[in-house]
Parts: structure tokens; C-alpha cells; sequence
């Protein structure tokens, strides 16, 4: 019996939203320098590289701890995926676990990436943007089991906080790391961040991470705040202690030595069924703000608008600036 929660049969290869002049040609993930996309509403800023590295900024803050070095390219917003029964898992991207996907490919536009990759009969398809009206970043897996039994999954998210300007954190990572204060909020399946202190001139984000999926409870969602719980003693982004163990994420929270947002969403998939788990960021003024947003975005029919503003508003950009496809790849 089929679960109510899963869809018909997707593609999980299927790229790009087919749109003329949109689409910049695909890449593998090994490259001699990182293939990067850029996608902006002019306040909140994405970068994402072919492998899965990048950074998410809000006007002159970092939300995300990223570093320059395209010989490793290994900071950024990662999805882990994992099966339960046999504890395998491994990453959407090549980043951070750096596994070998039967299928890998990254396809970047004006408006969106998409990253696909195929492990062990489970597809995953990644579509990136910004939003145009919100200051909101979407992260919509589509997954699909193409083995002949039913899998027990689950998705889980990672990325540094920083809600700092750059620099700032560069200069004094450990000393910036002190001041970010976290919340978990398990009844809309969000974790909320902000930074304490600070100058009273400048304006401080708060920045919210929540998963939303339009067949779930919040059963069985588990979230971690603590980088040094989730990586666990000896063991990196690519291997975490979060998940090699099989026990749900710790919830701890506040004011946490090493801050992160890792929300773990679990599903279940029978042969040749698809279910789509969107992770979204986002940033507001203060903490009811975020909440706001975060009621808002509980509608997947707003995130599937999203997706496609991103992309018209990208076309009216090309429409009126007259651009041709090879401005588009050099910009």
C-alpha cells in the first residue's frame, strides 16, 4: 500500500525548466576551477559551485561561513541523505562527502542551480534560488527511489552561522562563533538564529532555517544547533558523527561555542515513488519577522510561485537589457 505522503513517478534527471536562453550548459563536478552560479534580489545573495560549495549573504553580512579555496570548495549548505536500514549516506552534491554518484550533474541559470546526482538507486534534484519579493532562499530536493523495495530515508541539512560581515569573521571566527544565539521552534519545524550584542548602528539579521514537505508531521523531526555535537570528535563534514549514529539530531540549542542549523526530516519511499522536502533560509528585522516569514512559507504552492517569479523576473532582465546567451555566460 502506497503511503499517502508520495507522488506519481518524477524525473529526477530532468534539468532546468526548459525556458529558452535560460539555461548555461551542465557540468560534472570535477572541474579545474569551481563552475559558479550567482542568484540575487538585490538584498539576499546565493552563491552555489558545481560541486555544492557556496555562501548565502544578506546585504553585508554572511549568513553562511564560506572560504575561498577552490582546491577543496568544502563550506557551504549541504543535504545529507542516508538510508536507515543500512546507514549508508551520503551528500546531494558532490560536497561535503565527495562520494561517486552514478549521475552527477550541475545546471545553472539566471534564476536557479539544479544539482543532480543518483546513489544507490535513490535520485535526488536539487533546485537553488532566491525568492523576489522575500528575503528567502529555497532549496526544494525532489527524491526517488528507483529500487525495487520500499526505503526508510531521511534528508538532513547543514550549514555554519555566521550573521557577521565577513571579514569580521575571518579575522576572529572563534571569538565571532561566541555571540550567535540559537532557537528551535519543532512546531513549524524551524531553528531561528541571531546575533547578540553588536554595534547598535548596524542592523543585525535574525535568520531562520525550516523544512517544509506538504505530507508531514512533525513527527520524527530532529535538529541540531551545535557544530561540535554534529561533526563529533575526529571526523569532518564528510563523515559526521551526526550521521554515522543512528539516534535522532541532540536539539540543543542556545548559546551554543560553535553554531549551525541541521534539521533532519525522515521519509519513507516505495519502488519508483518521488516526495519533494523543500529547505528553506531566510532573514528579517527581528525574531516575530522570521516568524512571519516562516508562516508564509508553509505553502507549497508559494514555493512552486517562487520558482517560477525567479525565473520570469530573470527573463524580463534579459528582455530588457536585449542580452544574448553569450553575455548571459560571461556575466
Amino acid at each position: 500500500m502506497r503511503s499517502r505522503h508520495t507522488s506519481e513517478p518524477t524525473d529526477a534527471h530532468q534539468s532546468g525548466n526548459g525556458e529558452k536562453g535560460e539555461e548555461r550548459a551542465a557540468t560534472g563536478a570535477h572541474t579545474r576551477a569551481p563552475a559558479t552560479c550567482l542568484l540575487s534580489n538585490g538584498r539576499y545573495h546565493v552563491m552555489a559551485t558545481n560541486a555544492g560549495g557556496g555562501y548565502s549573504h544578506w546585504r553585508n553580512s554572511a549568513l553562511t561561513r564560506w572560504q575561498e579555496d577552490f582546491t577543496r570548495d568544502n563550506l557551504g549548505v549541504f543535504i545529507y541523505v542516508r538510508d536507515v536500514d543500512n546507514h549508508d549516506f551520503w551528500s546531494s552534491t558532490l560536497q561535503p562527502t565527495r562520494g561517486s554518484a552514478a549521475d552527477y550533474q550541475a545546471l545553472f541559470s539566471g534564476a536557479k542551480a539544479v544539482f543532480d546526482s543518483d546513489v544507490g538507486k535513490v535520485a535526488t534534484h536539487t533546485d537553488i534560488t532566491v525568492c523576489v519579493d522575500d528575503d528567502v532562499e529555497l532549496r526544494r530536493v525532489t527524491i526517488v527511489n528507483y529500487a525495487d523495495y520500499r526505503r526508510a530515508l531521511d534528508l538532513t541539512s547543514y550549514a555554519e552561522v555566521v550573521l557577521d560581515r565577513p571579514a569580521t569573521d575571518d579575522a576572529h571566527p572563534a571569538f565571532s562563533k561566541l555571540f550567535v544565539q540559537t532557537e528551535i521552534i519543532p512546531d513549524v519545524q524551524a531553528i531561528i538564529c541571531h546575533r547578540r550584542g553588536g554595534n547598535a548602528d548596524e542592523r543585525q539579521p535574525w535568520m531562520f532555517h525550516m523544512v517544509f514537505a506538504s505530507f508531514a508531521s512533525s513527527n520524527g523531526v530532529s535538529y541540531e544547533t551545535d557544530r561540535a555535537r554534529f561533526i563529533g570528535r575526529g571526523c569532518t563534514t564528510a563523515n559526521p558523527q551526526a550521521m554515522i549514529d543512528p539516534a535522532p539530531l541532540s536539539a540543543t540549542q542556545g548559546s551554543v561555542l560553535d553554531p549551525i542549523v541541521s534539521i533532519r526530516f525522515p521519509l519513507s519511499l516505495d519502488p519508483g515513488r518521488s516526495a519533494v522536502v523543500t529547505y528553506l533560509f531566510g532573514v528579517g528585522d527581528s525574531r516575530q519577522a522570521c516568524l512571519d516569514l516562516i508562516k508564509k512559507y508553509r505553502d507549497q504552492a508559494l514555493i512552486e510561485r517562487s520558482f517560477e517569479r525567479a525565473s520570469k523576473q530573470f527573463e524580463s532582465y534579459v528582455h530588457d537589457g536585449k542580452m544574448t546567451e553569450g553575455d548571459i555566460d560571461v556575466y
